[in-house]
């Protein structure tokens, strides 16, 4: 006979193993759920740090490529001041020089750009490889200019000088630009200009024999500074302090070349910026007992991110005693290169400020005391 007791016994045990079962197979929604929120609060959470991790990578990478272009641009400007023969200071850039007008108003500059450092260099002719060569014969053969060269602004002599010295001196002049156009990204650039003395375009040269030859055309606006002026600091005044221009040179996007972008804004004052000795001229203002002679450029209201402290000449006489040198600052800012972006309610630091000393190595009207 069937026990029904065990019977009973065997289906309750075969259910409860069933439950079990069931239980082991998986997750309650409730469980699920929870499950879900947990982890995509963890995974949100590594996602975010990644992200920060990712972007502050990235940024930093630009800071550096930044910094970097800055230290090119600089090492560009030193090799160039290094061939100078005279180097203006920021007095005689922006100020009467006695009975004389200042450098920069005899410049036709955009009033977007400040200017930073002006200076003479002496160039080679050709001026580049692929330029036109000097004039082979000067004299038409009755003491007269070569007619194939078609200068009014050039002498027979000055022809014959050029056969020689084989170079003539060029004007060149560094400028921020603190209105960029679309085509840069940065707050400001720096852009490099220069007033060579002959215009080498193909139209001012001549042909003789498959070569190529140049016009003597000057440029407008160029005053020779040794043949003309007289010297460098009075240019383009003669002895009699008469002014030779008969134009100005106009500076330009047209006439300049951009030498770097993403530059700080000029206005942008990250405190603590070095200060040129003697801004003013001529006063004791450190109380050791000598003159200190630097001379800011530009002034300090045009820009605190890229400018310089020249030492201005001591003149004896028509000569000046030793050579010049040249502190140089510049800071960049990589707002707006791809990866950054400065918004106002960042904490931003500032990039540092470069700087650089540059002993001009002209030797040209100079004496040197032993």
């Amino acid at each position: 006979m069937i026990n029904v007791h065990r019977l009973k016994t065997y289906f309750a045990n075969q259910l409860h193993f069933q439950k079990v079962a069931n239980r082991a197979k998986g997750f309650t929604l409730t469980e699920l759920l929870v499950t879900i929120v947990i982890g995509g609060v963890i995974v949100s959470s590594i996602t975010a740090l990644l992200t920060d991790v990712v972007r502050a990578n990235q940024q930093e990478k630009v800071r550096t490529a930044t910094q970097q272009d800055m230290e090119r641009a600089l090492e560009f400007i030193e090799s160039d001041l290094k061939n100078a023969t005279y180097i203006y200071t920021g007095d005689e850039l922006r100020n009467k020089r006695g009975d004389l007008k200042s450098v920069a108003s005899h410049l036709d500059v955009n009033q977007d750009y400040h200017i930073v450092l002006a200076f003479w260099k002496p160039e080679t002719i050709p001026y580049s490889p692929a330029g036109a060569k000097i004039p082979l014969q000067c004299d038409d053969g009755s003491g007269g200019l070569n007619s194939k060269l078609n200068s009014t602004d050039t002498t027979l002599e000055e022809c014959t000088d050029l056969q020689v010295e084989r170079r003539t001196y060029t004007l060149v002049a560094y400028l921020q630009d603190t209105n960029p156009t679309d085509t840069w990204s940065g707050r400001s650039i720096i852009r490099r200009y220069e007033l060579r003395k002959y215009d080498t375009n193909t139209s001012e040269t001549y042909t003789s024999n498959s070569q190529k030859y140049l016009k003597l055309t000057l440029n407008d606006g160029y005053v020779d500074p040794v043949k003309k002026a007289d010297d460098f600091w009075n240019w383009p005044y003669d002895s009699e302090d008469v002014d030779l221009q008969s134009s100005k040179p106009t500076i330009n996007g047209n006439t300049s070349d951009v030498l770097v972008d993403f530059v700080d804004d000029p206005s942008n004052d990250t405190g603590n910026l070095p200060t040129c000795l003697d801004e003013s001229g001529g006063t004791d203002t450190n109380g050791n007992g000598t003159i200190d002679v630097y001379s800011r450029t530009p002034a300090a209201n045009q820009s605190k991110s890229f400018f310089a402290c020249v030492r201005e000449s001591s003149l004896d006489g028509d000569v000046s005693e030793g050579n010049q040198d040249v502190i140089l600052y510049l800071r960049g800012n990589p707002d707006g290169r791809s990866g950054y972006n400065i918004k106002t309610s960042d904490s931003y630091t500032p990039l540092p400020t470069l700087s650089s000393q540059v002993l001009v190595r002209g030797v040209v009207d100079k004496y040197f005391d032993n």
